[in-house]
């Protein structure tokens, strides 16, 4: 699978993925959906928001973060603050993916259970775009 606005945060390696994760959220005038987990729905949310992210409307990047593993998110989710959606009450065995906006706020959850389409990773990232 081609993901060219990705970046994967490798699980065997907890230091890069930090590292990776928060030169992402130091970056200015980007929006960025988190991808959680590396199973069937992850994949397929990982590559619609991929394709989603080539787009720039109002002259912001956008960009993917695609955590292979749920875990990763107890260690990272301090560089996102509370927006829409408040960080700590995110339960990652119901979530798919995070839209977080300019300034590392949460602003929607992509829940395992909605369908996983460009649609669906458009809206997250007009609501990440929504302050």
């Amino acid at each position: 699978m081609q993901l060219d606005r990705t970046t994967i945060l490798p699980s065997d390696n907890p230091l890069l993925a930090k590292e990776l994760f928060t030169s992402l959220m130091q970056e200015q005038d980007v929006l960025t959906i988190i991808i959680l987990g590396n199973d069937a729905i992850s994949r397929n949310a990982v590559q619609c928001a991929d394709v989603r992210a080539q787009s720039s409307p109002g002259g912001f990047e956008r960009k993917v973060a695609w955590m292979l593993s749920k875990d990763m998110f107890d260690d990272l989710k301090g560089l996102i603050s509370d927006g829409t959606v408040i960080v700590n009450n995110i339960d990652t065995t119901q979530t798919c993916g995070i839209a977080v906006s300019l300034t590392d706020q949460a602003m929607d959850v992509i829940k395992i259970t909605d369908t996983i389409d460009f649609i669906r990773m458009e809206k997250a990232f007009l609501k990440a775009g929504s302050i």
